[in-house]
């Protein structure tokens, strides 16, 4: 039974292998006559496509050269008709350029001419105007030179009368000591001594404050102008400055607690007065200058009334005003303690010379600034 099952299989196995070959056989020969076939087939259409091609592109040559041929006559002739139509408006442009060249040359040369005669004519006037101010100038030179020549020699003269007149007085008051001088007293005796062995330096010493007085009412009157009164002349050999000066309702010195303004305090100008609600203290210029008292500053400003730079501080009881200044080193709002810089020093505004305008108030009162300095 196996065996029989064998030969089966093995019958089956060589019929499908023999109907296998067989329908390979038939599909590669029916293949090969396809292909065959297909490239007889496209053989003939690219033969046609060739022939239909290489027809088309021979016709478009031929056309494509026939236009070209068209196409450059016209443009050569475009060309030469473009080329014509330019150089006739080139020479017409040139003609009208050269037209107007001579037109604007001879205009330009007409307006040149008038311009330089006016020119002539204007420099002519600038110079006859110009000899006569300058002879003007120098007349009005001559008069303020001979002006100012005879207000110095009106200021030597008096200096030298003031210098006569100071040695004079040095003489009488030399004349007076001696009569009070005894032989006889050490103090006296040696007094006596210092002004034989030296006595210009001994006279300079006795008389240097009214002297330096003397050299700043002389500064103030050299410098002054029609801008600032001149300082009265003091008094040298009378009682002050013309009179008393009128007391404050302030405390009394050295009661009041206020620190000076200046690091040197000398009255040099204007006292205390109706009029003049402060005293003028003097100064280097640029000098440094302090606040009084603690308080705010009210103001920090320049015044169109003569103060020039000022600055006005306001305590609890304490009011002061510093005038003249140069510049101003606080600003108004500002809280300051006494011996702060508050500014420096100088002569702006309605002054003569450089010097600090002071005011004190004391609890709204004016008062002399000399009572609590």
């Amino acid at each position: 039974m196996l065996a029989w099952l064998i030969d089966r299989v093995t019958y089956l196995a060589n019929r499908i292998t023999t109907l296998w070959n067989a329908a390979w056989d038939w599909a590669v020969y029916h293949a090969q006559k396809a292909y065959n076939n297909a490239v007889a087939w496209a053989s003939g259409r690219i033969g046609v496509i060739s022939s239909t091609v290489w027809s088309l592109y021979s016709a478009a040559k031929t056309h494509a050269t026939n236009l070209f041929n068209t196409v450059s006559s016209n443009i050569l002739y475009w060309y030469n008709q473009a080329v014509s139509a330019a150089q006739a408006l080139v020479n017409g442009v040139k003609s009208v350029a050269i037209a107007l060249y001579n037109d604007g040359l001879a205009f330009a040369l007409y307006w040149f001419n008038r311009a330089v005669a006016g020119a002539q004519a204007l420099v002519k006037g600038v110079i006859d105007l110009a000899n006569v101010l300058f002879q003007k100038a120098l007349v009005f030179a001559l008069e303020q030179f001979d002006r100012a020549v005879a207000a110095a020699k009106a200021i030597v003269d008096g200096s030298a009368a003031i210098i006569n007149a100071l040695i004079d007085r040095g003489k009488v008051e030399i004349e007076e000591f001696k009569t009070s001088v005894g032989l006889d007293e050490p103090v006296k005796r040696g007094t006596l001594l210092q002004l034989l062995q030296s006595p210009a330096s001994f006279i300079l010493a006795y008389m240097w404050d009214k002297f330096l007085e003397f050299l700043e009412w002389s500064l103030a009157y050299a410098i002054g102008s029609v801008d600032g009164a001149l300082p009265p002349l003091p008094n040298w050999f009378g009682t002050g400055d013309g009179g008393d000066i009128p007391s404050g309702t302030g405390p009394p010195p050295g009661s009041s607690g206020l620190s000076p303004p200046l690091d040197s305090i000398r009255v040099s100008g204007h006292p205390f007065r109706q009029g003049h609600p402060g005293i003028d203290l003097g100064l280097w210029m640029r000098a440094s200058v302090y606040a009084m008292h603690e308080g705010i500053v009210e103001v920090a400003d320049w015044s169109t009334a003569g103060y020039g730079f000022y600055v006005q501080l306001r305590g609890t009881e304490w009011w002061t005003l510093y005038a003249h200044l140069d510049e101003i080193h606080v600003v108004a709002g500002q809280v300051v303690n006494a011996g702060d810089t508050i500014g420096l020093g100088n002569s702006t505004g309605n002054s003569t010379g450089p010097h600090l305008h002071l005011e004190i108030k004391h609890r709204g009162t004016y008062i002399d600034p000399l009572t609590v300095l």
